[in-house]
């Protein structure tokens, strides 16, 4: 992992940290970079803002999924949906209500949507329909 990646982890860490705590709306970049030992500088040479902070930690979570076993089908793709979410519940709870176009809401939900079609084509495709 890059020191990139690495200051990236950390930042995501103690955003989740704080959530545990603290609600989004209060949560604020000096806090974080405090809490983070990093300079507000480091932050924005990362992330444009918080929001972008949010939809790289769920865009994580979606590659980790996209890398797990789902050789069980939808029902495993669900199970997966299920844990990212209850992992960081208050997170998804946030990031999902947010459904303008290039936010992490949209994005969740076309990756749900060509999941489905790819699930509803499988059988099509391999003859059994």
């Amino acid at each position: 992992m890059s020191k990139s990646d690495d200051t990236k982890e950390r930042i995501a860490r103690t955003f989740l940290e704080c959530m545990e705590t603290t609600p989004y709306g209060k949560i604020n970049v000096s806090q974080l970079c405090e809490r983070a030992h990093i300079s507000r500088k480091t932050f924005y040479y990362h992330f444009e803002d918080k929001e972008r902070l949010v939809r790289w930690i769920c865009i994580q979570d979606l590659i980790e999924w996209a890398h797990s076993d789902t050789s069980d089908g939808p029902s495993s793709y669900v199970s997966l949906i299920s844990f990212f979410i209850e992992k960081n519940r208050i997170l998804y709870g946030h990031a999902l209500l947010d459904m303008t176009p290039g936010s992490f809401g949209q994005l969740f939900s076309d990756v749900l949507y060509y999941l489905s079609l790819i699930h509803i084509s499988e059988p099509t495709r391999l003859g059994m329909i």
